[in-house]
């Protein structure tokens, strides 16, 4: 699965430091509920959830925040150091690298996970069919975008990436806590969804048709000599993918459109 794959989430916020918490707020009183149902409150049409949205259904009983902050640098790994300094009050940490991805191959070449590994990280997880499920990461949405259409793909309707992620959150001053969580074994049960993926067979039939856009960035998409895993797939356009994640990550953009059209180099699709 390539980060061109994980734009489709890919969308927008800002930040403060992760040592700011707001311990008297209501949401960290101990025994608080929160009774707000979640469906008046999410835009039911868009795969993601604004920090002002998510923090009015902090602690609802069916909302499950999941902390799925990472990194791909060598190696690539889940950082659950970041999420015991802090993190969004009720959120339980996902590793990336060990639910929802093919566990035979290194992450950066893993597909989404089989079935039988994701009925076990729904059920390890506590994620029910009834449950809203909001994902953020502080790596401009490549972690949590990765595991949002891996849960799509396995036909989990009710998910969300946090808008602005890890970084706009702390921005807004939004509460921060070092609380743990883990969910009660969950139940649901997946459901393949066909046409959020293509193997490679359907690409090559379908290629002279179709609008491939590299979202790895310049030098990947030029190449590097003696490198294999550079270069790029003939016909393809490339994003400005640094200044687009640093919309992405920093700007609270809500003209999501825009920006991508902006970030697409000027270059015509050609076959070389």
């Amino acid at each position: 699965m390539s980060l061109a794959t994980i734009l489709m989430p890919i969308l927008l916020g800002k930040t403060t430091s992760p040592t700011t918490s707001r311990a008297s707020d209501s949401s960290e009183r101990v025994g608080y509920m929160n009774t707000m149902d979640w469906r008046g409150v999410i835009d039911a049409h868009s795969p993601l959830i604004s920090a002002e949205q998510l923090s009015r259904l902090l602690h609802v009983p069916d909302v499950k925040v999941f902390d799925v902050r990472g990194t791909w640098s060598t190696p690539a790994r889940a950082l659950p150091e970041d999420y015991a300094t802090g993190h969004i009050p009720g959120a339980a940490f996902l590793d990336w690298t060990e639910h929802f991805i093919a566990q035979d191959v290194a992450p950066g070449l893993a597909d989404i996970a089989d079935e039988d590994l994701a009925i076990r990280s729904f059920a390890t997880l506590g994620i029910n069919a009834d449950d809203l499920v909001v994902l953020y990461d502080s790596s401009s949405h490549m972690q949590a975008g990765r595991i949002w259409l891996a849960m799509r793909h396995w036909g989990l309707a009710n998910v969300r990436v946090l808008n602005g992620g890890w970084k706009h959150w702390t921005a807004q001053g939004l509460p921060v806590s070092t609380k743990p969580m883990v969910y009660a074994p969950g139940t649901f049960a997946p459901s393949l969804q066909p046409g959020l993926k293509i193997d490679l067979d359907e690409f090559l039939k379908l290629q002279d048709m179709s609008c491939v856009i590299d979202a790895r960035g310049p030098s990947n998409f030029a190449g590097k000599p003696g490198d294999q895993r550079t270069g790029h797939i003939p016909g393809e356009l490339i994003t400005r993918q640094s200044s687009l994640l640093a919309l992405i990550t920093i700007a609270g953009i809500s003209d999501w459109p825009s920006a991508l059209k902006a970030s697409m180099r000027p270059w015509p699709h050609t076959n070389s």
